[in-house]
């Protein structure tokens, strides 16, 4: 940054250095002067450094400069060899003096300035103040920059580790309780004297059954990983995107038969072409299917539309469970699950949204929740940008 320089820090310098030099000559003047006068009116005299004063009390001011030379050459060189070198260190002195004093506010700021930076290496780094306009004003706003950018990754750096503590805390819970059942069951499999073989086909369906939702925490915690990390980059296919939404209803029919809920899909396209990433947009309507299946047992019936709105719309719909005003802002974040939805029925990392709607901010989209008596429905907006000209209605 260029400063004018009228406020430049070394004009500032040569103006104090000036204004030291002029108060030091002016000050030194005064002093012999007033020795001059206390010699004249005392009438001190020694041999070779007295001076009589040829003015009388009265005299013209305008006659002293005459006599003063009158009086000097009347000096020997060795006393007047010794008054310059008085004179000059006093010169210095006063000049030492004033420059430090001009100069009081300077060193104070750049006190306050090495303060800051060494205060960088603490945990909580301090602000400076700013009032300054020149070099050192610039290089006490370039380190409030560094600090508050030092300040962001130290918190980041903390968020981090108090995610990654409660992400350990999490799937600890949430790993131990399925496979303390696998293994339960698999040991009551061993059992054949005890239990018949229905009896240990039906533990083999419940072990696959926990091995299953153990794969799924696992595959939550695997793309989680991935998308804080960013190493995932969309890979765009041209899709279409209603067929894939059929085969995800398909895949989850049997969960929902189990689950005697009946699933209505309607869609304004008979088809439609979209530039997305298969894989990841797949595994963000899945979360939306499990995450409907879950809470949505009561309700008996998920609805799942695909319309225009300003864009394309995908919305989901359950009829359970209701999920509070407060807690609507909420459910996207990592971990978070709604009061009294932590069971061993629904089980999940509370990772699953989350997943979702990082998917769908990588698609330009976003995701939103809303929840009343008359359900509580999950909408998918994508952009037209997103959309060919292949759609067929």
């Amino acid at each position: 940054m260029k400063h004018s320089i009228w406020k430049s820090l070394r004009l500032k310098l040569v103006l104090y250095g000036a204004a030291s030099l002029l108060l030091a000559g002016v000050t030194e003047s005064i002093l012999a002067m007033l020795l001059y006068l206390m010699s004249t009116v005392l009438g001190v005299s020694r041999q070779d450094t007295v001076y009589q004063a040829d003015v009388s009390y009265g005299q013209d001011a305008a006659q002293m400069p005459s006599t003063v030379l009158k009086h000097l050459e009347q000096l020997g060189s060795d006393s007047l060899y010794t008054m310059l070198a008085v004179g000059i260190l006093a010169g210095v002195f006063l000049f030492v003096v004033y420059f430090l004093f001009l100069t009081r506010g300077l060193t104070r700021d750049l006190s306050n300035l090495a303060a800051g930076i060494s205060s960088m290496t603490m945990e909580r780094p301090r602000r400076l103040p700013v009032k300054r306009q020149d070099e050192i004003g610039e290089i006490a706003r370039s380190v409030n920059e560094m600090t508050e950018e030092l300040t962001r990754l130290m918190d980041a750096e903390r968020e981090a580790l108090q995610t990654n503590k409660e992400m350990i805390a999490c799937l600890a819970h949430d790993l131990r309780t399925p496979l303390t059942s696998l293994n339960g069951y698999l040991n009551l499999m061993m059992d054949t004297d005890k239990y018949d073989a229905a009896q240990r086909q039906h533990f083999t369906e419940v072990a696959l059954r926990k091995a299953d939702r153990l794969e799924g925490l696992i595959q939550d915690l695997f793309d989680y990983t991935k998308l804080m990390s960013g190493e995932i980059t969309l890979h765009r296919k041209q899709v279409d995107f209603v067929k894939l939404i059929e085969q995800m209803v398909e895949e989850f029919y049997p969960l929902m038969e189990d689950n005697e809920l009946h699933c209505c899909f309607d869609s304004a396209w008979k088809s439609l072409e979209l530039a997305v990433d298969p894989d990841l947009m797949a595994r963000a309507v899945q979360n939306l299917l499990s995450n409907a299946v879950k809470y949505g047992k009561d309700g008996k019936q998920i609805r799942i539309c695909l319309q225009e709105r300003d864009g394309i719309v995908l919305s989901v719909t359950n009829y359970g469970l209701i999920i509070p005003e407060e807690s609507l802002d909420m459910i996207f974040e990592r971990f978070y699950r709604v009061e009294g939805a932590r069971s061993p029925q629904t089980g999940g990392t509370g990772l699953g949204l989350n997943i979702a709607r990082e998917i769908i901010v990588l698609h330009g989209g976003s995701i939103t929740a809303q929840s009343s008596l008359q359900g509580t429905i999950f909408e998918i907006f994508l952009p037209w940008q997103n959309e060919t000209e292949d759609a067929e209605f």
